[in-house]
């Protein structure tokens, strides 16, 4: 544990004082944002959620995105709020560090990762590790994923994911950009124990008009408030079965 608290210091500090010398491009190109509409099931439970989000450029070498995310699980209230710092490269890479809060009726987690991506061509690696707390048990999770688009306005994404060291699962996802800034994107998932998800919904983009690949690398960073539901679920409803057992 205190290896991975030395590492997210290390690596926020690379990302405030490191990129700069090499950065070529603009990290965020232009002031953009979304919104999102989410549906489907999470693990057995009916999931619904509406999101949304705020991008903009501090200088040229860094980003910094505002997220905020209502929904409600299996008639579970859920909500969470989140802030991403990041460099990038639009022609190479992303390095961000993301802290986010979520509640869910009266728990609440907070987490806190780090994320990288490289770009290659029309492909996308990205890597995401961090820590969640709060009342909840402490864990650690981490997660792969590989984006590739046989079109620029087209998607597709194979990745994997673990947390607490024995929670793992792996997912696909698509997202295809139907005109201007409307999206539609799915994604479903399998894993340990009998978890699985399969979601989908509709993401409307406010910004420049360009292909989604563009977007993606240009204008806003990692989405990672969705993900950050899905990690911390289930640890925050064990808990808050663990309460009302009390």
């Amino acid at each position: 544990m205190k290896k991975i608290n030395m590492l997210m210091v290390f690596v926020s500090l690379l990302v405030l004082v490191a990129p700069p010398a090499f950065a070529q491009g603009e990290a965020v190109s232009a002031i953009n944002g979304q919104v999102v509409v989410t549906g489907g099931s999470l693990d057995g439970e009916n999931m619904a959620t509406g999101s949304a989000s705020l991008t903009a450029p501090l200088g040229e070498h860094f980003g910094l995105r505002l997220d905020g995310l209502s929904g409600n699980i299996d008639r579970d209230d859920f909500r969470v709020g989140a802030i991403h710092l990041f460099t990038r490269d639009p022609d190479l890479y992303l390095l961000g560090v993301t802290g986010a809060h979520a509640e869910l009726e009266n728990i609440q987690v907070e987490s806190f990762s780090l994320e990288v991506e490289a770009y290659m061509g029309m492909v996308t690696i990205a890597a995401a590790g961090g820590q969640q707390t709060g009342d909840v048990h402490d864990s650690t999770y981490g997660s792969l994923d590989l984006r590739y688009y046989p079109q620029k306005n087209l998607m597709v994404e194979v990745g994997a994911s673990v947390a607490d060291e024995n929670d793992g699962k792996a997912h696909i996802g698509v997202e295809y950009q139907l005109v201007g800034g409307l999206a539609l994107f799915a994604d479903a998932a399998t894993g340990e124990d009998g978890f699985e998800h399969a979601l989908g919904g509709i993401r409307y983009y406010f910004g420049d008009e360009k292909p989604l690949i563009n977007r993606h690398r240009e204008e806003v960073s990692t989405n990672n408030v969705l993900d950050s539901v899905i990690i911390n679920y289930a640890s925050a409803r064990s808990a808050v079965l663990a309460s009302d057992i009390r």
